[in-house]
């Protein structure tokens, strides 16, 4: 079950870089991922469900490989949230993208989240990683870089 109270933390890493990510409001979840790690064949196939791999589809061949880290990281945050992780099917949790290749959450396959209080944003964490946190709260969070 997920409770509001208490210190939240969630972390992630790419290469040499570490994220870390610390809430009071409620359960948060980060992942940061190298856009090159979700270019690879085959990902997309064990990543995505069928509505997801046709949105890729449809963007221009140069702005997949960011989009498809948006939405990659984007579904591993929320499962970090959930607490669930990996006992999800990542193709049964359904992400888009929205202006910006910022991402959101459309569906859950458990009773888990309630999805109106998930928020979502993405993040430029350097050159060539593409960054999201999720937090399951009443607003919003404010993100800040050190």
């Amino acid at each position: 079950m997920l409770t509001p109270g208490g210190v939240h933390v969630s972390l992630s890493r790419a290469g040499r870089t570490v994220v870390v990510a610390v809430s009071q409001v409620g359960p948060i979840g980060v992942d940061l991922e190298s856009v090159a790690s979700v270019a690879r064949a085959g990902f997309d196939d064990v990543a995505f469900n069928a509505d997801e791999r046709t949105a890729l589809a449809e963007l221009p061949v140069d702005e997949r490989d960011r989009a498809r880290a948006a939405l990659w990281t984007t579904k591993e945050a929320l499962l970090k949230l959930s607490g669930e992780g990996l006992t999800v099917d990542p193709r049964e949790v359904t992400v888009a993208l929205g202006p910006g290749g910022a991402s959101a959450l459309l569906s859950w396959p458990t009773a888990t989240l309630d999805l109106s209080r998930v928020h979502v944003v993405g993040f430029d964490a350097g050159p060539g990683l593409v960054g999201t946190l999720a937090l399951l709260g009443p607003r919003a969070p404010s993100l800040s870089m050190l």
